[in-house]
């Protein structure tokens, strides 16, 4: 019931900032809260973690894996190795 009720308020928000917004920006942000706090209470219906979560927690993992290898191994100095070169800013010039 309550589930119902805050997604009840999250659309009444939402529709209202929409109908005037003081910039896209502004918009933006409220849309993304609205969907974190929709996922938020789906994932807890499901039990299961949020994908930001488990995205992490895997990233963490493959950190550890590489902190483990020899120095001598590709994906080891591709971690730290330093690039020489950096990429141009903006869009592509036309050729």
């Amino acid at each position: 019931m309550a589930r119902q009720q805050i997604i009840k308020n999250c659309k009444k928000s939402h529709e209202l900032r929409l109908a005037r917004p003081d910039t896209v920006q502004k918009a933006r942000t409220h849309i993304f809260k609205i969907l974190d706090i929709i996922n938020t209470i789906f994932y807890v219906t499901v039990k299961r973690p949020i994908i930001t979560e488990t995205i992490r927690l895997n990233r963490l993992r493959w950190f550890g894996h590489v902190q483990r290898m020899e120095e001598n191994r590709i994906p080891k100095k591709v971690l730290y190795m330093k690039l020489e070169t950096t990429r141009l800013r903006g869009r592509p010039r036309n050729r």
